[in-house]
């Protein structure tokens, strides 16, 4: 444990805490307005399928907003 607190006292450590918020966020948005917290379909093949799309569709939607900024 002592290490983890020495880790925890760096400035890297205190960078990465400062950008965890939009990671989170992101998570969020893909979870709740996506459909990604249950999985739609049965099997390992489709629950792939379902986070490439959901991905794919998340990232186009954010490519769409940067470009019309």
């Amino acid at each position: 444990h002592q290490e983890q607190i020495e880790f925890e006292n760096t400035e890297e450590f205190k960078e990465l805490a400062k950008n965890r918020y939009m990671i989170e966020a992101k998570n969020s948005e893909i979870k709740n307005r996506h459909g990604y917290a249950t999985s739609q379909s049965d099997g390992l093949f489709g629950m792939t399928v379902q986070a490439a799309t959901t991905l794919f569709v998340t990232n186009l939607k954010r490519i769409m907003t940067l470009m019309n900024e």
